[in-house]
């Protein structure tokens, strides 16, 4: 989160030139010139599995993002046209049931340490987690990592013919209220996917901010950034985004 696309690569390739990313990752890959505004050849448009939790005025604003990119010229594709683009779609339509039972699994061994210190400083929902991970085998797990590649293998397939993927941010405007931010379904598919995503706000529901979600592929974190300066600047005349 930051106010430009400028501050926030800054931010993030110091945090991996100290840091790195998770073990065995190297976090961010490339070095963003946000002054070339890099002209994506094609746009996939990605619905993901969230699309239908949506809001019809959310929609609506991303329609009408889609025509302005159109506008520019840039080849848009989705999925009504693309076989490669309906083949991720399919493959990422269960992104969040999927992603939830590998996090389970994987968070298991600190949840039951925290539960054998004090299961009553739990919450519920981590209580539920650890619940489903001491019921699963690490055969269900081996099956559920070989979901996840093969969906990252459909989506890099698509990616190798687009340059970048939109599709919305957020279902909606932000709920009211403290309780909770929204819900998550329109970002989880990015952490499926292991690849660069970064939010535009660039749109609107119900008078709120809504982004515009832009991914990219694996290990092409600057390439991303350079897209997204032109979407931001050049296409959408925000230039103090940049």
């Amino acid at each position: 989160i930051g106010a430009t696309l400028a501050d926030v690569w800054s931010v993030v390739r110091a945090i991996a030139d100290r840091a790195g990313g998770d073990p065995g990752f190297a976090g961010l890959a490339g070095e963003a010139d946000l002054s070339q505004r890099s002209v994506p050849r094609r746009i996939g448009v990605l619905e993901t599995g969230g699309w239908s939790a949506t809001s019809e005025s959310a929609r609506r604003a991303f329609a009408l993002a889609r025509k302005k990119l159109a506008a520019t010229g840039v080849e848009i594709r989705d999925r009504t046209d693309d076989p490669d683009i309906e083949a991720a779609e399919k493959a990422m339509a269960d992104a969040l049931p999927l992603t939830h039972a590998i996090n389970a699994w994987e968070g298991r061994w600190p949840l039951n340490t925290y539960a054998d210190l004090d299961a009553s400083k739990l919450s519920a929902a981590a209580c539920e987690r650890l619940n489903t991970a001491e019921a699963m085998t690490q055969r269900e797990y081996a099956w559920l990592i070989a979901r996840r590649d093969a969906v990252r293998a459909a989506y890099a397939k698509a990616a190798s013919r687009c340059d970048v993927f939109v599709t919305l941010g957020a279902c909606g405007a932000a709920p009211v209220g403290l309780g909770m931010t929204g819900n998550t379904i329109m970002n989880v598919a990015a952490s499926l996917l292991g690849c660069p995503a970064l939010t535009l706000p660039l749109l609107t529901d119900e008078g709120l901010p809504v982004g515009l979600q832009l991914l990219g592929s694996m290990d092409k974190d600057a390439a991303l950034f350079e897209v997204a300066a032109w979407v931001a600047g050049d296409v959408f005349g925000h230039t103090e985004m940049v």
